[in-house]
């Protein structure tokens, strides 16, 4: 009796196990009361830094937070940045005492911008050089700032740690959160095929032509990136429908209920994916915190550095680095390259 009460509802078991999954894998990261309750914050939190605040709020390191590091040093008076007329940019140490600084601006001033003997950092506007129409290749310059910035990520990720902010490498924990869902994914698939719910044909390409290009939708922080790999799974699905033997074995053969109970596990993996990265106590406060800031930009702040900068074009607002940082505003430093980069 209990074998078939399973076998007749075995998929919202699954269903339950992968959101419980997903919600302890949300507490442990950020907290679910964190997701939910947000105060309003009118200065960014002391002691952390731009740098370690990109990590924190998302658990990710892009290429604005690497951009919104540089518009740190700037407000904090250690680096001019210089826009030349080709488009150039060149950023110049200045003469401000560097003393009572956090080890993340020390390791940015002296071991990526100025390290050795070096009197400024260069980024130009022309990143790849051009073969003709199809055909690019990066510049030398390019690959050595790419060092640079992977050089940055891999110390952020250490100093987060290091410091108390979160627990483990983010980067190494959504490794682990991706293989758990692969393999909840793997049982969804073997659970359908012996249950008689799915044909052989659905159980052997589902995973490769739909959960496959899932996972490159949320590995990609880009929008182009997200349609790009949602192309390929709509294309094969319309091949399917189109053609009467196969929608008959799919649609026919199929319960109902596996589609829906596949699409909130899908929608589930995408949101949490996000938010993967756990935080101590310490951290979860600081991520709140940056959440409330966050929203103190967007609805006052903005408009100010908007009608500032267009008085003044190369005004900088003490705020405007923690105003990349969130994506509210943006900054020209020619490394828009570097967005597919996310790690």
């Amino acid at each position: 009796m209990l074998e078939e009460v399973f076998w007749d509802q075995w998929y919202w078991w699954w269903l339950l196990s992968v959101l419980f999954y997903y919600s302890a894998v949300l507490e442990k990261s950020v907290g679910i009361q964190n997701l939910i309750s947000v105060p309003i914050r009118y200065a960014p939190a002391e002691g952390v830094g731009v740098l370690l605040s990109g990590l924190v709020y998302d658990t990710f390191t892009e290429h604005r937070d690497f951009i919104a590091a540089i518009l740190e040093l700037k407000v904090l008076g250690f680096i001019e940045i210089n826009k030349k007329t080709n488009g150039d940019i060149l950023l110049l140490p200045t003469e401000k005492e560097r003393i009572n600084i956090t080890p993340q601006v020390e390791y940015l001033l002296n071991k990526i911008l100025f390290v050795g003997n070096r009197e400024s950092y260069l980024i130009p506007k022309k990143l790849y050089v051009r073969y003709n129409q199809n055909e690019s290749q990066p510049t030398q310059r390019y690959r050595e700032i790419l060092e640079d910035y992977h050089k940055v990520n891999l110390k952020a990720s250490q100093w987060v740690v290091s410091e108390g902010y979160m627990d483990i490498n983010p980067k190494k924990e959504r490794s682990v959160f991706v293989s758990i869902s692969s393999l909840l994914v793997a049982i969804l698939l073997v659970l359908s095929y012996f249950s008689g719910m799915v044909s052989d044909f659905f159980a052997y390409i589902a995973f490769f032509f739909i959960y496959f290009p899932l996972f490159f939708v949320v590995y990609s922080k880009s929008l182009v990136g997200k349609v790009f790999a949602g192309i390929f799974p709509t294309i094969i699905i319309w091949l399917i429908v189109s053609n009467d033997e196969l929608r008959a074995v799919l649609f026919e053969e199929l319960h109902l209920w596996l589609y829906i109970v596949v699409l909130v596990a899908q929608g589930a993996f995408i949101f949490t994916y996000e938010f993967v990265g756990t935080l101590t106590p310490k951290g979860k406060k600081i991520r709140n915190h940056l959440q409330g800031f966050k929203h103190f930009l967007k609805r006052v702040k903005k408009d100010e550095v908007q009608r500032a900068k267009k008085e003044n074009p190369e005004y900088i607002d003490p705020t405007l680095p923690y105003m990349v940082l969130f994506g509210i505003e943006k900054y020209e430093l020619n490394l828009d390259d570097m967005k597919h980069l996310a790690r």
